[in-house]
């Protein structure tokens, strides 16, 4: 249980700095501030780069478990 307890922080964790990441380059002017306009798939992204965090933490997760 505190396998997936942990993998579920990496995902939120993940999440948080993807979207500073984000909010810095609206910011900056970088990217337009509309979701549509910033992604090539417009909200359909948001989904898929959810699902890519979220294995991106299981594996992170195997890792740490594997030290």
């Amino acid at each position: 249980m505190k396998y997936i307890i942990r993998s579920i922080k990496y995902f939120f964790y993940l999440m948080i700095v993807l979207c500073l990441i984000l909010a810095i380059m609206v910011a900056a002017g970088f990217v337009d501030n509309n979701v549509s306009n910033m992604f090539v798939n417009g909200y359909d992204s948001l989904w898929q780069i959810a699902l890519i965090m979220a294995v991106f933490a299981l594996i992170c997760n195997l890792l740490m478990d594997a030290n």
